[in-house]
């Protein structure tokens, strides 16, 4: 199996844990994008699910992980000082500023609108690795992953069935 990965490189072993080909331009079977949606403008979400669309097969898939925007928020409200974790959920690190913010609906909305065929879309807690200088410390996060596939609609076969 080919597969465009992109993004965090942790998380390909979590879909891919072995026997695949990482390849950087097509033809491939699988788009991981791992989060890295959240870096481009709203503007271009769309534009860039739509060039993996037409570039993926019959039958392909896409994976996207991006940080809760809902989780991120509801922690900011409950708790009394803003955690790391929910801070670069929601803005980003110095050199990547999030650009977007994905609530589960939105991201699932995003890929429907593109022609995905939504297959699987969750939350899932992890914990968020933070190196500040020769501090290293694990904080609790939530990211969601929506799994789409490419199926053409074949438009002869949509009419005879009326026939």
């Amino acid at each position: 199996m080919r597969v465009l990965a992109l993004g965090d490189v942790a998380q390909r072993e979590t879909y891919f844990p072995n026997g695949v080909e990482y390849v950087n331009e097509s033809p491939y079977e699988v788009a991981l994008l791992a989060s890295t949606l959240q870096l481009l403008p709203r503007t271009q979400v769309l534009v860039a699910l739509k060039t993996l669309y037409d570039d993926l097969p019959d039958g392909g898939r896409i994976i996207v992980t991006v940080p809760s925007l809902e989780w991120a928020c509801r922690d900011i409200v409950t708790k009394d000082e803003i955690s790391l974790s929910a801070y670069i959920s929601i803005y980003g690190v110095e050199g990547e500023p999030h650009l977007s913010g994905f609530t589960l609906l939105w991201l699932r909305r995003c890929l429907e609108e593109t022609g995905f065929i939504v297959v699987e879309a969750r939350s899932m807690d992890f914990k968020m690795k933070f190196k500040l200088g020769a501090i290293s410390t694990l904080e609790d996060a939530t990211q969601h992953i929506v799994i789409g596939v490419k199926r053409q609609i074949d438009a002869e076969a949509q009419v005879d069935w009326m026939g």
